[in-house]
């Protein structure tokens, strides 16, 4: 990956109570009618979103602690929750699907959705296992992974910190997402040297290529995965999708729309996020304008 450029973004905040996504802990990827080669190519996807997730997320963590200009500020306050949602929403497919079975190294399924403080599992350490359930506590409350919702008055909770170190170390680990995190870290070096206007010119500048790298990656393994299934990729719901409102308001993703523990429901998903990122290049790309 180079470095690169900015995107805008789109709310991912009405999205994603997890609830609504009804976990299925029946749905192994064996019963999901995927072949051998399109469990690879799933497993691909899935690590390369996660690694994606990732890196926006703690690149603008950076930019909140550094930025006095407010488009910045907005943009990367954005990112923030809708990385973050879309985190939380591909580790609960990832386990509705057993992806911990793919090949290429663990996947993210393989650890709970790990939010705030307090997160306990059932079935022994195994998330996977039997009723297949992580048990979600974050202060008072608590939810299965089934129900739980990755949403805390409206935004979403803050992933736990040492399970972001451990997803760092998988992530680097695997072909699909190793290139992305590598650039994370090469970023993450270049604008911790910076500050003020050079800081946000770098950090958007940056964005609009991260944003557009990840598109054209995520049309090919979307392109792979529907060859493999025997659907054109014009045959999938796009509608699932909604155009949203502006940033800070809208829905960037339509969770009643996806389907846990299918195929279909995964590459709904995938859809979506796909638009979601499109939304964030087209936004970054009109604040990096702005800037000039």
């Amino acid at each position: 990956m180079n470095a690169i450029s900015t995107s805008p973004i789109r709310t991912f905040a009405a999205l994603c109570s997890v609830a609504v996504l009804g976990l299925s802990t029946t749905g192994c990827m064996g019963g999901t009618g995927m072949s051998p080669a399109m469990t690879q190519q799933a497993s691909a996807m899935h690590h390369f979103a996660m690694a994606v997730h990732m890196g926006e997320l703690e690149e603008a963590q950076l930019a909140l602690s550094r930025t006095q200009n407010a488009q910045v500020r907005a943009f990367a306050q954005q990112m923030v929750n809708d990385h973050t949602i879309g985190m939380h929403m591909e580790e609960q497919m990832a386990m509705s699907m057993h992806m911990d079975d793919m090949g290429n190294g663990s996947s993210m399924s393989g650890r709970a959705s790990m939010v705030g403080t307090g997160t306990t599992t059932t079935g022994g350490g195994d998330p996977l296992a039997a009723n297949g359930g992580a048990t979600r506590q974050t202060g008072s409350s608590s939810s299965s992974a089934g129900n739980g919702s990755a949403m805390a008055g409206g935004m979403p909770m803050p992933m736990d910190p040492e399970h972001m170190q451990r997803m760092r170390a998988e992530l680097a680990s695997n072909p699909a997402s190793r290139p992305v995190v590598e650039d994370h870290m090469r970023g993450m070096q270049m604008l911790q040297g910076l500050s003020g206007a050079q800081f946000d010119q770098a950090y958007m500048t940056r964005q609009v290529g991260l944003h557009r790298y990840a598109l054209e990656q995520m049309d090919r393994m979307m392109s792979e995965v529907n060859m493999g299934m025997g659907t054109s990729g014009g045959t999938m719901d796009h509608g699932a999708m909604t155009s949203g409102g502006a940033a800070g308001g809208g829905s960037a993703m339509n969770a009643g729309a996806i389907t846990m523990g299918t195929r279909e429901g995964m590459m709904t998903m995938h859809m979506q996020e796909r638009q979601m990122v499109a939304m964030h290049l087209q936004q970054a790309q009109q604040i990096v304008s702005s800037m000039r």
